[in-house]
């Protein structure tokens, strides 16, 4: 059996890219797969262009690339073609759709933990600080969300490059 992905080797992702390739490469040897590779540089046109070739190749399992935007744009390509697409690098709420099949938590979850221990030590407020983008603005809202059913008040402030955080969380 062949498997195939695209990972941003170089580039933007490069080091959440190398984690994924750590993980691909046990999972591949231990599994007796061939892993078919390819540096996707951190460009979605790149991986996209990648996808299509190793669908023109016939390989058997396709692997999702890493990032969120980049999945977005390589899922309708793999999927359009009846073809899964198993997703382990993307996270975003929107990216659900028939043919994609996501192994990894909702980013809008990933704060559901720290607020429900805040919640658990008898806290009252928390301070969710988010970074720039839409996959930060997934978790920072996720978060804000999960202290509002669990009865904590909760204020998202948004930071600035180069900002102190202890003074963003500062009341």
């Amino acid at each position: 059996m062949r498997a195939g992905a695209t990972l941003g080797l170089t580039g933007r992702y490069a080091v959440q890219a190398r984690q994924a390739q750590a993980g691909l490469e046990l999972w591949a040897s231990d599994s007796g797969v061939d892993l078919v590779e390819v540096d996707d540089r951190g460009s979605a046109d790149q991986a996209v262009a990648a996808y299509r070739a190793l669908l023109d190749d016939g390989v058997d399992v396709l692997l999702g690339p890493y990032g969120s935007g980049t999945v977005r744009r390589v899922a309708p390509v793999v999927c359009g073609t009846g073809r899964v697409l198993w997703n382990h690098g993307g996270s975003a709420d929107d990216l659900a759709r028939h043919g994609l099949a996501t192994v990894v938590a909702p980013a809008s979850t990933y704060l559901h933990q720290p607020v429900d221990l805040a919640a658990g030590a008898g806290l009252e407020q928390v301070v969710v600080v988010s970074g720039r983008g839409r996959f930060a603005a997934e978790v920072a809202t996720g978060g804000c969300e999960r202290a509002d059913t669990r009865g904590l008040r909760s204020r998202l402030v948004p930071v600035r490059e180069g900002q102190d955080l202890a003074a963003v969380a500062a009341p």
